[in-house]
């Protein structure tokens, strides 16, 4: 028998915004509504979110599963996390920055709900049945009902500058960093759970220059990157831990210049980058070394699972992790 989970449900896009505009109406008027049921549940989510963050960190969480364990591009990272293998320690700074990321996230549910916006089921627990039948936890930022009864997963996340814009220049996240699926997934979650969902509303806050700033964007769920889910699940959990699902990167080095200088054809072919009118200003150069993937550079287990023999160089003011050697296909 079909199910919620299997059959897309279609629903018409919402004719405006469902929280980003309401957000900025209710920042910028001068009588505020308040309410201290709204209020004691932010404080309720910020409880629960100090205790997740400093009290069970995710360096901890070993043979627990989640939603987002897979929703990443490697299923080699959700092995070893499961398995509780060696991974660097996290500082403070990584930690402050999934701390403020929690808190500006909870911050923006109450914020909406505020402003008016029946915005619900926060951090509910649901799940999704893998295929092996067992039940991983999901916990969605919660749901946007409108006044017709429509429902809506909410995703939100905190960007900096440089992926804010970026968002905002293509319209709206892609999946580098699995948003796309974790959302996809959720919504196969809420229909498990009985609730046709069919779109997630995806709302973004940047804390970079933009700080402030936010957007909003409609995703469809897709049910290709559920199944993709499931597939890195399978293959995190079968017999032996999965390779590294990514190759180093050839650095390259920007040199401003109009003229192409014969030395800088040691290790490749630069490529020219134009302004505006169509003119070379400069190029990026290869450099004969190679990078750490930047999905790899963030990872808790990069120097001590997978790209042991990576060493930290600097690029400008930027920390980058380099292979040593030239041309090397991994680790």
């Amino acid at each position: 028998m079909a199910t919620l989970y299997d059959i897309p449900t279609y629903q018409d896009p919402p004719a405006s915004s469902l929280v980003e505009v309401p957000i900025i109406r209710y920042l910028e008027q001068d009588e505020k509504t308040f309410s201290f049921r709204i209020l004691r549940a932010m404080t309720r989510a910020f409880m629960r979110a100090v205790y997740r963050q400093l009290m069970q960190p995710r360096d901890r969480r070993v043979g627990v599963e989640s939603c987002t364990s897979y929703t990443g591009a490697c299923a080699r990272k959700a092995r070893l996390q499961y398995e509780g293998a060696e991974a660097e320690k996290l500082m403070a700074r990584p930690r402050l920055k999934f701390f403020v990321g929690d808190i500006i996230e909870l911050s923006m549910v109450g914020l909406a709900q505020l402003a008016g916006v029946q915005l619900i089921d926060n951090n509910r627990d649901l799940s999704i049945t893998g295929r092996d039948g067992v039940r991983v936890p999901v916990h969605p930022d919660g749901r946007v009902v409108t006044p017709e009864g429509v429902s809506y997963n909410v995703e939100v996340k905190s960007a900096d500058t440089h992926t804010f814009d970026a968002w905002l220049a293509q319209g709206g996240p892609d999946d580098t960093w699995g948003y796309l699926t974790q959302a996809s997934v959720e919504i196969a979650a809420w229909r498990e759970a009985g609730i046709p969902v069919s779109h997630t509303v995806f709302v973004a806050v940047s804390t970079g220059s933009r700080q402030g700033s936010i957007a909003e964007w409609l995703v469809p769920y897709d049910p290709a990157l559920v199944a993709a889910w499931h597939d890195r699940r399978a293959v995190a959990h079968g017999p032996t831990v999965p390779p590294i699902p990514f190759t180093p990167d050839p650095e390259t080095s920007f040199l401003r210049s109009k003229t192409l200088q014969a030395e800088w054809l040691v290790h490749g072919d630069p490529v020219g980058r134009k302004d505006k009118n169509g003119n070379i200003y400069g190029y990026d150069v290869p450099t004969g070394r190679l990078k750490v993937p930047t999905y790899c550079s963030y990872c808790a287990y990069r120097s001590t699972q997978c790209w042991t023999t990576a060493q930290m160089d600097m690029d400008g003011s930027r920390p980058v992790w380099v292979v040593p050697g030239t041309n090397e296909e991994g680790p």
